[in-house]
């Protein structure tokens, strides 16, 4: 809950001189303003405004940054100054903002009520703020015209506005999400195969092309789904546990892999916290963004957070901007498509295990047909029961460690050995490690006869 203050600060007065809203006020008129309007305290990482006040209220940031979205699009970083909200004032309708604190923000708040006693009582003062607001409008309007023009005009000749796209023998348009549906004969839909290339469900259709879906079953339509998953895992982990360090590790069989860096307490509860978040999520039927950042801005986020993989990858990677990925606050790159929502992961399941933490997709999951019988789980002594890992996990760990020598710990690392020459030494420890296994089982099968 913001909290009420009862007084400006010199901060306040400059941050509104500078709000290009009010413009057209002199000093007066902004005090004037500032007196009908309510200051409120928000701490970082709170949602300022959405759904909630839909139509209610203009804001006027004083003091801290927030972030703006729209239909869940990164839309502008707002600083003192900036306003938001400002057609809800007037009783227009809801245009879909959500706004976050990003550090502690004040805020001064007028809300429609304040708006008609200020047309009443100073009309003129009324005037030159929707003066303003009109101005302010046009250049919105301006901007959204010549972004249009540079979608529809993305080569030397202009696209069409609309397209015509045959599905199943009928003729239609728009999302692919549109157009295919949620599941065939109980198969979910992942992704759809625009020109026979798997993309996300929300892609537009931009040109005359043909679509067909993508089951989970299918081997591309798998990783889809685990990769989803694991996005959402990631933001659970982040809400409910935002000490803990965790990282996706491999896929071993039908789980992955879910490290823990540092001390982790109690794995057990911290699997079902994080179950218990990532089920919470699914159901509010979060949006998954695809997103597309400067690779240094990304760079810098991946550090912040001490995510040292990627960001050891970012640091090699020479196209100006990389795809993430998000379905809250927090980014991970990006590997290809993505379910479009969160509430497509259903009967997913999340186990303390011997190595960190084990995701599994569940019921959904095609390589379940495939798979062996599960070892009987672990119980340490006067502790929580412990789900044993893959019988291949000795050799896993075993082959982690001939490459941790190396220095070679993520892709990133193995980039950086490319780099500087070391690849024939990272062969020549591979054919090492895989010799010595061929020869351990041969003793093996030799000590069986």
């Amino acid at each position: 809950m913001p909290a009420r203050q009862d007084s400006a600060a010199p901060a306040e007065s400059d941050a509104l001189a500078r709000s290009p809203l009010l413009g057209r006020l002199d000093a007066g008129d902004r005090r004037a303003l500032l007196d009908r309007t309510e200051r409120l305290a928000f701490p970082a990482r709170t949602r300022v405004h959405g759904d909630a006040d839909a139509g209610k209220h203009l804001y006027l940031i004083l003091v801290g940054e927030a972030s703006l979205r729209r239909e869940h699009l990164a839309v502008r970083r707002l600083q003192p100054g900036d306003h938001f909200g400002e057609l809800a004032a007037t009783g227009l309708r809801h245009r879909g903002e959500l706004v976050t604190a990003e550090t502690p923000l004040t805020a001064a708040r007028l809300d429609g009520a304040a708006w008609t006693a200020l047309t009443r009582e100073a009309p003129a003062l009324a005037v030159k703020l929707a003066v303003g607001l009109a101005a302010l409008v046009q250049e919105e309007l301006d901007q959204a015209t010549a972004d249009m023009g540079l979608l529809l005009r993305g080569r030397s000749l202009p696209r069409a506005p609309e397209v015509l796209v045959r599905v199943l023998g009928e003729r239609t348009g728009t999302r692919i999400a549109d157009l295919l549906p949620v599941e065939l004969d109980g198969d979910l839909v992942v992704a759809g195969m625009l020109g026979q290339k798997p993309v996300s469900l929300s892609t537009p259709i931009l040109t005359e092309t043909s679509i067909s879906p993508l089951l989970l079953s299918h081997w591309e339509g798998r990783p889809i789904y685990a990769q989803s998953l694991g996005l959402l895992l990631l933001e659970a982990a982040q809400q409910v546990a935002p000490a803990a360090r965790v990282h996706m590790g491999p896929s071993r069989g039908t789980r992955q892999l879910v490290e823990l860096q540092g001390e982790a307490g109690d794995r057990t509860a911290l699997a079902a916290a994080i179950l218990a978040g990532m089920e919470r999520i699914a159901a509010a039927d979060a949006s998954i963004r695809q997103e597309f950042w400067p690779t240094d801005e990304a760079l810098r986020m991946f550090t912040d957070r001490g995510w040292d993989d990627a960001a050891r990858l970012l640091r090699t990677r020479r196209q100006a901007t990389v795809r993430l990925a998000s379905c809250g606050d927090v980014y991970a790159l990006s590997m290809g498509p993505l379910l479009p929502t969160t509430g497509l992961l259903k009967g997913f399941r999340v186990v303390a295990g011997e190595d960190g933490l084990w995701l599994e997709l569940g019921d959904r999951d095609p390589r379940l047909a495939l798979r062996a019988p599960r070892a009987t789980p672990a119980v340490a002594p006067g502790g929580p029961v412990l789900e044993t890992a893959p019988r291949d996990v000795d050799m896993l760990r075993e082959h982690q460690r001939w490459l941790a020598a190396m220095g070679v710990t993520s892709v990133g690392a193995f980039a950086d050995s490319c780099i500087t020459g070391q690849v024939s030494q990272l062969i020549r420890v591979a054919e090492g490690f895989h010799e010595k296994r061929i020869g351990l089982i041969a003793d093996q099968v030799a000590a069986r006869r």
